[in-house]
């Protein structure tokens, strides 16, 4: 059985305990009664989603360090063994206690809206599963490389520049598509490409205001307010630069085929300074030569450390994704709508320490192409998210 009909029988069979009225910690106790027969079979298929959306996003071939500390003793993050352990870490709250189902993928309220959704299609159930597998993936790959994601985030909106200007078409996930056949292959040059026409500039900047302030601290120890990596300015530089890295890697005189636009991201990272985790088998000592923790001594590795600062942040829009969850009479065009008005308001508040820049509302509305009057509808909405989702946030 596959992972995806694995877990459409465990929410179908579940979400007779909605009907029940059960909820949080009686609703998880419940269910976990009813399969920790299959607890065994449920790691593996979290394994296996979690395999899947580290290939979709381009990962694979990466150290595991890519997704943070936590995950440094892998050389790829295609092993197998690094799919368990991600499964592991999201499902497990504490895996040395033996608490499955604790952690981050079934936590909070997430079981609950698993098993609502099974109530009326056990697949939807298992698409918002999915969903939220994929946005652990990119938490953590956020928190481990912060500039890493914001090039990557910022090459996608150069991309989508390209489709929105007629250049090209989207294709599935990260695939960019010139008009011609073929399959676009990156090389040493193409960095050399992107350089020449001044695609690095604006982000060249941003990086490095970032890198000035990435070890500052206020008076009271709080991080200081860093500058955003992303933006519409640096998005447009670099939807020329990936037009001229296609043309370079076709064999016309005009851009043709396939460009894996992740690939691309991943290609162009060395340019920037690594977080110190990523030096897989070479993790920082003390004077005497004793290996440091990673995850306890932020201060020797600077992604750690500003990740530290966002958690109520990150709670606070996983509230409102809940209650977008939980929201009726939206339709499935209009709930997606919101939901990527979200991830790019955490992104970019993320990226601003917190708070969206003054003209970061615009900034994703002219992004995403949404109407004015449309667009207040919509912040309408996301407004009454955040009202009830900062209630509670931060509490124990």
């Amino acid at each position: 059985m596959g992972a995806r009909s694995f877990f459409e029988d465990l929410f179908e069979a579940g979400a007779c305990l909605i009907g029940q009225g059960l909820r949080d910690a009686e609703l998880r106790a419940a269910f976990l009664r009813q399969i920790e027969h299959r607890a065994l079979e449920l790691t593996e298929a979290v394994a296996h989603l979690a395999s899947d959306g580290i290939r979709r996003l381009g990962l694979s071939e990466w150290p595991g360090a890519r997704l943070g500390p936590a995950f440094a003793e892998f050389g790829r993050l295609g092993e197998s063994d690094a799919a368990e352990s991600v499964a592991a870490y999201l499902t497990f709250a504490d895996p040395t206690k033996g608490d499955w189902l604790g952690g981050r993928l079934f936590g909070g309220r997430r079981l609950d809206g698993y098993l609502k959704g099974a109530e009326s299609d056990p697949a939807y159930g298992v698409n918002v599963l999915i969903r939220n597998l994929r946005s652990e993936l990119q938490r953590l790959r956020r928190s481990a490389d912060p500039v890493g994601t914001a090039l990557y985030d910022n090459i996608r909106a150069g991309g989508e520049l390209l489709v929105d200007r007629g250049v090209a078409e989207a294709g599935r996930g990260d695939h960019l598509l010139f008009p011609g056949e073929g399959k676009l292959e990156l090389t040493e040059q193409s960095t050399v490409v992107f350089e020449d026409v001044g695609a690095f500039a604006g982000f060249d900047a941003a990086v490095a205001r970032d890198q000035d302030t990435a070890d500052v601290v206020n008076e009271d120890g709080t991080a200081t307010r860093h500058s955003p990596l992303r933006g519409a300015e640096i998005q447009d530089e670099m939807s020329g630069g990936i037009q001229a890295v296609a043309t370079d890697a076709s064999p016309a005189a005009e851009a043709a085929g396939d460009l894996h636009l992740g690939h691309l991201a991943n290609h162009l990272r060395d340019r920037y300074p690594l977080p110190a985790s990523f030096g897989v088998g070479s993790l920082p000592v003390d004077e005497d030569g004793a290996g440091l923790d990673l995850e306890d001594t932020g201060a020797h590795n600077p992604a750690a450390f500003l990740a530290a600062g966002p958690a109520l942040l990150t709670e606070v829009f996983e509230r409102a994704r809940l209650a977008l969850d939980d929201t009726p009479r939206l339709s499935a065009k209009r709930r997606g709508k919101l939901t990527e008005i979200l991830d790019r308001m955490e992104v970019m508040a993320a990226d601003s320490a917190g708070d969206l820049p003054p003209n970061g509302r615009a900034t994703i509305r002219e992004a995403m192409g949404i109407k004015p009057q449309t667009w207040s509808d919509d912040m309408k909405t996301v407004e009454a998210l955040f009202a009830g989702a900062r209630t509670g946030a931060g509490e124990a």
